[in-house]
C-alpha cells in the first residue's frame, strides 16, 4: 500500500516533518501597539501578554522574528528572537518595552499683557505669545494641573484642559486670551419679584427688575446658554436671545416677565389702535390713509427695541409706532409706500403686496407677503421716520419702481422681482405667517399646505432645513393628496400660522379644523404632530355642522404661546388654555368674544370685542388682538385678580 494511500485513510498521520509554533511574551506595552514578522507573517501584540505566529514552522527550520511595525510611544527590544525549531513549539521571544518620556508644553496666544498660571504648586509668568516646555520625564499615568492666578486687565483665557493625567505622548496645553466680555440684559415687569438666570450652568443670579451683568466673563468664540429657573408662580417670563456665540457685538439678554393672562367671557379691551373709539369699525377710519389707520390689519403686531410693527395688508404697507401703543397713536415710519398717504400694491424691491405678518429675532426684521408669495428681510431693524424716496403727490409713486432703503434681500423667489408661486426649497404660494423664535425661522406656507423651518435665522437664498406637512419639499398637496377630509398626524391643509416658545411648535391647521402640536422642535421633514387641538385625535374632523364647543375647533386662524400659555383666533372668539395642553382634544379653559364656551355667533356690537379676531400678541402683560373686519388692533388687560393666577 502506498504512503499517499495510508495517509488519506487514516484522521491522524504524521506525513512529512512534524510543525511547530513560535512565539513568546510581551512586556511594558502600555497602551500601545506593535507589530511583528516571522517570514510572511505577521502579528499585532498589545499590553503584556504572550503572543505566538500562527502558522506552525517544520521542525529543524530555522526562525527570525523582527520588529515590522515599532510602538509609537515605546522603545523596545527584542530577545532569543532567532534560532532553530529543535522538536517543539518555541516560546521564548521577548518583546521587552519601556514608554518613552512625556513632555508637557504649553503654547500661549493673542496674550496682551501679563498672564500668571499655578502649574501643579509652582507659579508661571508669562508675557507674550510662544510655546513653553512646562516639564519633561513625565511618565503615563502621572496627573498634572495647571490653574488661572491673573489674567491680563482686559482679557479672558481659556486653556484646552486645566487638568489631566500624562499618557504615552507628549502633551501640548493651549491658552488663548482675547478681549473679554461679561453678557448682560434687562429684566422687566416683575415690580417686587425675582427670577434665577443661570448662565451655562457656570454662574447664577437672582434678579429683580432692572439692568444686570454676569462678572463671568467670555470671550469671542465662545458659546453661552441662559436658563430660567424659580419663575414667580404668576408670571410667565421668556429669555430673548437665550443662546448664542460671543461675537465683537455681543448681545443685549431681554428678559420681559409679565403676570399670566386671564379672560373673561365678552372682555371689554381697554384700547384700540387704528380707530379713534370703540364704536368705529371703517378702513382708515372712514377717511383717505394717513398715519393713524388701518385696511384689515391680520398678523400680530410685533414690539421690538422699543418700536411696534403692524402689517397692514390691504394698505400694502407695515407701520412703525414709537414705544408700544395703547390707543389711536400715530405711526412715525412706514415700508412699503413712499409716503402714508399712498396704498398701492407693488411688487419691486421695497414694495408690498399684502402684507400679513412681521417677526423679528432683535436684530433683523422679516415681512411675510402675500400678495409677492415671499419674505421681505431687512438685515436691520428700519426705524426712520420717512423712507427715501417719499413724494407728495399720488401721481409720483411707481410700485414697480424699486423703494428705499429697501430690504436687503427676499425668500420665496430666486431674484427681487415679483415672479408667479411655486413649490419648491427656494419658491413659496401664499405665505400667512412668519415666526422667528429661539434662534429658529418659521414660516406658513398656506398655499402650499406646508410649514418651513431654518434652524437659524436664513439668509438671502438659504433653503429651510425642514418641512411639515409634506413628505418632501417637492410636494404641496393639501393632505398629501390624500383627501381634504382625511387628516393624519403628518398633514397640513392651508396652515395659517405658527408659534415657537422655544419647546413646543404650535400650527394653526386652518383647513383641517385643528391646531396641531409637536412637543419639541421637528428635526426631520414629514415628522407627524404629537397631539391635536379642536379634534378628538390626529385623525378626525369635524363637520362644520357639528356643535361647537370648548374642546372643538371651527377654523382656527392665529395661535400665538406664551411659553405657560396657549391661545387661539377661532372665527369670532378667541380661546386660552391657561397652561400647557398636555393631551389630544383637551379643551380650553376660557374664552374672549362670546358669552360662553359653547357659543360661536359673529359679533355685531363693534364695543364689546373683535369681529374677527386674528393676529395674538401677548406683549408686557397685555393681550394685543388684530381685528381685521374692523380695521383695529385692540388692546386687553388681563382679568384675573391678583393671587388668583394658576
Amino acid at each position: 500500500m502506498s504512503r499517499a494511500l495510508v495517509c488519506s485513510l487514516l484522521a491522524l498521520c504524521a506525513c512529512g516533518p512534524p510543525l511547530f509554533t513560535v512565539g513568546g511574551q510581551a512586556e511594558g506595552l502600555s497602551g500601545d501597539t506593535a507589530v511583528l514578522r516571522l517570514g510572511d507573517q505577521r502579528l499585532e501584540v498589545s499590553g503584556t501578554a504572550s503572543f505566538s505566529f500562527s502558522d506552525p514552522l517544520e521542525d529543524g527550520s530555522d526562525f527570525e522574528v523582527t520588529l515590522a511595525v515599532p510602538p509609537r510611544h515605546h522603545d523596545c527590544e527584542l530577545r532569543d528572537a532567532e534560532g532553530t525549531i529543535q522538536g517543539q513549539d518555541v516560546s521564548t521571544v521577548r518583546l521587552i518595552c519601556t514608554p518613552r518620556d512625556v513632555e508637557l508644553v504649553l503654547r500661549v496666544q493673542g496674550l496682551d499683557g501679563e498672564l500668571v498660571l499655578d502649574f501643579d504648586g509652582a507659579p508661571l509668568t508669562f508675557q507674550q505669545d510662544g510655546f513653553y516646555p512646562l516639564q519633561g520625564g513625565l511618565s503615563a499615568g502621572d496627573t498634572w494641573s495647571l490653574s488661572l492666578l491673573e489674567e491680563p486687565e482686559s482679557q479672558s483665557c481659556r486653556s484646552t484642559a486645566w487638568q489631566g493625567q500624562v499618557g504615552t505622548a507628549d502633551v501640548l496645553i493651549s491658552v488663548r486670551c482675547a478681549q473679554a466680555r461679561n453678557l448682560g440684559g434687562t429684566v422687566s415687569g416683575l415690580g417686587a419679584q425675582t427670577v434665577g438666570i443661570a448662565l451655562d450652568q457656570t454662574a447664577s443670579r437672582t434678579l429683580g427688575d432692572g439692568d444686570f451683568v454676569f462678572d463671568h466673563k467670555l470671550i469671542e468664540g465662545d458659546r453661552w446658554q441662559l436658563q430660567l429657573f424659580d419663575v414667580p408662580e404668576a408670571y410667565g417670563c421668556r429669555i430673548f436671545p437665550s443662546s448664542g456665540r460671543i461675537t465683537d457685538r455681543s448681545p443685549r439678554v431681554r428678559v420681559p416677565c409679565v403676570r399670566l393672562l386671564y379672560l373673561e367671557p365678552e372682555q371689554s379691551p381697554i384700547g384700540v389702535i387704528g380707530q379713534p373709539d370703540l364704536l368705529q369699525i371703517a378702513p382708515h377710519r372712514g377717511g383717505e390713509p394717513g398715519s393713524d389707520g388701518f385696511d384689515a390689519p391680520i398678523g400680530a403686531p410685533l414690539w421690538v427695541d422699543g418700536h411696534t410693527y403692524i402689517a397692514d395688508p390691504l394698505s400694502h404697507r407695515v407701520l412703525i409706532f414709537e414705544g408700544l401703543p395703547t390707543s389711536s397713536d400715530t405711526a412715525v415710519a412706514l415700508l412699503g409706500q413712499d409716503d402714508m398717504d399712498h396704498v398701492e400694491p407693488g411688487g419691486a424691491f421695497g414694495r408690498l403686496n399684502e402684507p400679513v405678518g412681521v417677526a423679528s429675532d432683535g436684530q433683523r426684521l422679516a415681512v411675510v407677503e402675500r400678495g409677492n408669495h415671499r419674505i421681505s428681510v431687512w438685515s436691520e431693524l428700519p426705524t426712520s421716520a420717512e423712507p427715501e424716496g417719499e413724494s407728495d403727490s399720488a401721481d409720483e409713486t411707481d410700485p414697480e419702481e424699486p423703494l428705499g432703503p429697501g430690504p436687503h434681500f427676499v425668500l420665496g423667489h430666486p431674484n427681487e422681482d415679483p415672479a408667479e408661486p411655486g413649490c419648491s426649497a427656494s419658491r413659496l404660494n401664499g405665505p400667512s405667517a412668519v415666526e422667528a423664535a429661539y434662534g429658529r425661522f418659521f414660516v406658513a406656507d398656506t398655499l402650499n399646505n406646508r410649514v418651513l423651518i431654518w434652524f437659524s435665522f436664513p439668509s438671502a437664498r438659504t433653503s429651510p432645513d425642514v418641512v411639515l406637512g409634506q413628505p418632501n419639499r417637492a410636494l404641496c398637496e393639501p393632505n398629501q393628496g390624500e383627501g381634504e377630509d382625511e387628516p393624519t398626524a403628518a398633514h397640513l391643509w392651508h396652515p395659517t400660522d405658527v408659534s415657537f416658545d422655544g419647546q413646543r411648535l404650535y400650527v394653526a391647521d386652518h383647513g383641517n379644523r385643528r391646531v396641531l402640536v409637536w412637543n419639541s422642535l421637528p428635526t426631520q421633514s414629514g415628522r407627524p404632530a404629537d397631539r391635536v387641538l379642536g379634534q378628538p385625535d390626529l385623525e378626525s374632523y369635524f363637520d362644520e355642522d357639528d356643535p361647537i364647543d370648548a374642546d372643538r375647533l371651527i377654523a382656527p386662524t392665529h395661535v400665538h404661546s406664551t411659553g405657560r400659555q396657549l391661545l387661539v383666533s377661532d372665527t369670532s372668539r378667541v380661546l386660552l388654555w391657561r397652561g400647557r395642553p398636555s393631551s389630544s382634544g383637551q379643551p380650553a379653559d376660557q374664552v374672549l368674544g362670546q358669552p360662553d364656551l359653547q357659543s360661536s355667533d359673529p359679533r355685531v356690537d363693534p364695543a364689546g370685542g373683535p369681529l374677527s379676531p386674528a393676529g395674538l400678541a401677548w406683549i408686557e402683560g397685555r393681550l394685543y388682538v388684530s381685528d381685521p373686519d374692523g380695521a383695529r388692533v385692540l388692546v386687553y388687560d388681563s382679568a384675573a385678580p391678583h393671587g388668583d393666577e394658576d
